[in-house]
């Protein structure tokens, strides 16, 4: 299942290390950070994670992926256009507080 590791927009630290984390537990999947991602990371991931299997989106023909593994958010900003009709989610996130910040209501299954 080609799945994808995703956090949000500006991801920091904590994002990251969420993302490295579940990438141990899904070792086939590839990860995402967006051009948006906190400066001291994107210095910190030229220095020490290029071992890492990093998605590059191609913008005409991005891949769609089965799964969605979203850590340090429930949201899906940028991210929905990556995924096939019918792709599961898993959220692992800190802050469900508030509940699935409207993913339930987007036609999402989980």
């Amino acid at each position: 299942m080609k799945t994808l590791i995703a956090s949000h927009p500006h991801a920091d630290f904590d994002a990251l290390a969420s993302m490295v984390a579940a990438s141990k537990l899904f070792p086939d999947s590839e990860l995402y950070l967006p051009n948006t991602a906190s400066i001291k990371v994107r210095q910190f991931l030229n220095l020490h994670l290029k071992h890492y299997n990093w998605y590059a989106p191609d913008s005409k023909n991005p891949r769609k992926f089965e799964r969605l593994i979203m850590v340090d958010t429930r949201r899906l900003e940028g991210i929905q256009f990556f995924l096939s009709d019918n792709a599961e989610i898993l959220v692992l996130d800190h802050h469900l507080e508030n509940g699935l910040g409207g993913l339930e209501k987007d036609g999402f299954r989980f």
